[in-house]
């Protein structure tokens, strides 16, 4: 946890706050700080600083906030993904926090287990752990906006153009048919500060009818090479490509 994070029930006045929960017992048992040790603090959906240990017990801690620092700015892509399995989607929601992505969308493909859509994992309250630990690692606040669209060709026909706006569409999958065809990639490095809308499919790719409606929208395929990735990989890599934030 490198970010105490806060919300407003734990301010006692405008500049103090009090902390029971899981947040004091990292700050108690892992940081092991004492009275007048400053630890980074931001109030989600708000800002960030510093917080000042007044005191600390065997069951809570109280600390002096200033709060006077914008969080880090979110990355330059937003990200379509076909509904991964649903045990793995809070360690990617997570993930994908902690990268600053600020958008993202889980579609139904073909290849999408139906069973996946009914699953606890996609409940709000297991969502909002993995964004709040992934804000934590990040040192963010700025919550990202998850929507879940169990309806392909709606999503794509109806409410795609306008969630892409002005930024650049990129189809990361491949087809086997055109595989060697050099003209269907599209190279990053061209547009540099641009802002890019990328579409991830689920195990085993986009059928070639979901390829076909993604290119109908004006998307580009892009490929990260041979080898088969997880989500968990393929998004790191992919937005660490299609983004500023983490170019030196």
């Amino acid at each position: 946890m490198n970010l105490i994070s806060l919300n407003e029930a734990d301010f006692l006045s405008f500049n103090c706050v009090r902390l029971e929960d899981r947040r004091f017992a990292h700050i108690k048992n892992v940081l092991k700080v004492e009275k007048g040790k400053k630890l980074r603090v931001g109030l989600i959906g708000g800002k960030m600083g510093w917080g000042q240990v007044l005191n600390i017990t065997s069951r809570q801690v109280e600390l002096e906030v200033e709060l006077n620092e914008v969080p880090p700015m979110p990355a330059s892509v937003e990200l379509i993904i076909a509904l991964p399995r649903p045990k793995s989607l809070p360690r990617i929601v997570q993930s994908l926090t902690t990268l600053g992505i600020k958008r993202v969308i889980f579609l139904n493909t073909w290849k999408v287990e139906k069973c996946y859509w009914s699953s606890d994992y996609l409940n709000t309250k297991s969502l909002d752990q993995a964004v709040l630990l992934g804000l934590e690692q990040a040192v963010d606040t700025v919550l990202p906006k998850i929507e879940f669209h169990r309806l392909f060709k709606p999503f794509i026909e109806d409410h795609l153009d306008n969630w892409c706006s002005s930024k650049e569409r990129i189809l990361c999958h491949l087809p086997a048919r055109k595989a060697k065809d050099s003209s269907f990639f599209v190279d990053p490095k061209t547009n540099p500060d641009s802002s890019y809308a990328l579409a991830i499919g689920p195990e085993g790719g986009f059928i070639d009818y979901e390829v076909q409606k993604f290119l109908d929208q004006g998307f580009k395929l892009y490929s990260l090479g041979q080898r088969v990735l997880k989500l968990e990989t393929a998004i790191p890599a992919l937005v660490s490509r299609f983004t500023q934030t983490y170019r030196c």
